[in-house]
C-alpha cells in the first residue's frame, strides 16, 4: 500500500505543532476509544506479503464483541462467547470471562483498537516517535511508531476522528498491516440483541476435548516426528523453530487454550504464510483437528 506524503518539510512542522507530540497523539487515540460507547469497522488484514482479507467488527461497552472474518466468527453478548469455525461449520460456547475477552480483542489483527476495552493496552509503549503526516485512503493521518514488548507498532491516527484508521505490527515472524475502509465511533451503546449468536444452518456445537484427551506425548510428538522433524529438529531449525521436544514445540507459536488463534495452527492451515509443511502434503483434516484439540485443551505434555 502506497502512503503519500501529506505536507512538505516546512508545513509538516506546522502540522505537528497543531496536532501535538507523538505521545499526545497516542494518548488521544486511547482516550477516543475509551470515551466511545460503540465502534463499528470494516477493515483489511494483510500478513505481508500475502494478499489482504476483509473483516468486520462491532464493539460495544461494557464488553460486547462481534468479529467477523473470512474463516471465523467471534461473538459475545457479555455473558457468553461463541466462536464459529466457518471451514468445518462448528462452534464453541463458553463463559465470557473478562480476561478471555481482552485476549480475543488484542491479537495482532485487532491490536490498535484493543484500547476500546483496555485503557492500559499501550501503557508499556516505549521509544515513541514519528509524527509524520500522511494520506491514507484519502484521509489525513498522523503516523506514530513505538515498541510494545518485542513488537514494533505503527499507528496511522485519523486527524479528524482522533483514533487509528490503520496500523502495522512487526515481530520476528513478519509484519501484519491492517487498514480500515470504514470506521464509526458511537456515543451510544448497541443493543445486546445484536450480539446474540445464531448458529448457521447445519452447524454443530463442539464441546472441546476432555482433559487428557490430547497430549503432546500421545498425539503431537509422533505426528510432528513424522511430518515436521525433517526441517524443524536435530540440527535443522528452519525459520528458527524446532519441534524436537515439548519445550521447543511450545515456543513455536502456541497459545494454550486457543488453537485457532495459535500461529502454529494458522501456519498448518494456510491462514498464515508460508503454509507448513513446505515440503510435503498439507495436514489432513484429522491431523489439524488433533493439533487444534491439543492446543484447545491447554497443550498438555502428558
Amino acid at each position: 500500500m502506497k502512503l503519500i506524503p501529506f505536507f512538505g518539510a516546512t508545513a509538516l512542522a506546522v502540522g505537528l505543532f497543531l496536532i501535538g507530540s507523538p505521545r499526545s497523539v497516542l494518548d488521544k487515540h486511547v482516550a477516543g476509544l475509551q470515551e466511545a460507547k460503540s465502534l463499528e469497522m470494516t477493515f483489511t488484514v494483510q500478513k505481508l506479503p500475502a494478499p489482504g482479507v476483509e473483516y468486520k467488527l462491532t464493539y460495544a461497552k461494557p464488553n460486547m464483541i462481534l468479529i467477523d472474518g473470512p474463516d471465523s466468527l467471534i461473538e459475545s453478548d457479555g455473558t457468553t462467547i461463541w466462536e464459529l469455525d466457518k471451514k468445518d461449520n462448528t462452534f464453541t460456547e463458553s463463559l465470557a470471562a473478562k480476561p478471555d475477552l481482552l485476549k480475543k480483542t488484542s491479537t495482532a489483527e485487532l491490536l490498535a483498537w484493543a484500547a476500546f476495552f483496555n485503557p492500559d493496552t499501550f501503557k508499556s509503549a516505549a521509544n515513541i516517535g514519528g509524527g509524520t503526516a500522511r494520506i491514507v485512503k484519502s484521509n489525513p493521518v498522523t503516523e506514530v511508531s513505538f515498541d510494545l514488548g518485542d513488537r514494533k507498532v505503527t499507528l496511522y491516527s485519523d486527524d479528524k476522528l482522533g483514533v487509528a484508521r490503520g496500523f502495522s505490527v512487526t515481530t520476528g515472524s513478519g509484519t501484519t498491516l491492517v487498514m480500515a475502509s470504514k470506521i464509526a465511533l458511537g456515543a451510544d451503546s448497541v443493543a445486546t440483541g445484536k450480539f446474540a449468536f445464531v448458529a448457521p444452518a447445519g452447524a454443530t456445537k463442539w464441546e472441546g476435548p476432555k482433559p487428557g484427551e490430547f497430549t503432546y506425548v500421545a498425539n503431537i510428538e509422533p505426528l510432528f516426528r513424522n511430518r515436521c522433524l525433517g526441517c524443524h529438529g536435530g540440527g535443522r531449525m528452519s525459520g528458527g523453530y524446532s519441534v524436537s521436544s515439548y519445550q521447543t514445540t511450545m515456543q513455536a507459536g502456541i497459545t494454550p487454550g486457543n488453537g485457532a488463534g495459535s500461529h502454529l495452527y494458522q501456519l498448518l492451515t494456510g491462514q498464515a504464510q508460508p503454509r507448513m509443511p513446505r515440503n510435503g502434503a498439507p495436514f489432513t483434516a484429522d491431523e489439524l483437528a488433533t493439533v487444534k484439540g491439543w492446543i484447545d485443551a491447554g497443550a498438555p505434555e502428558k
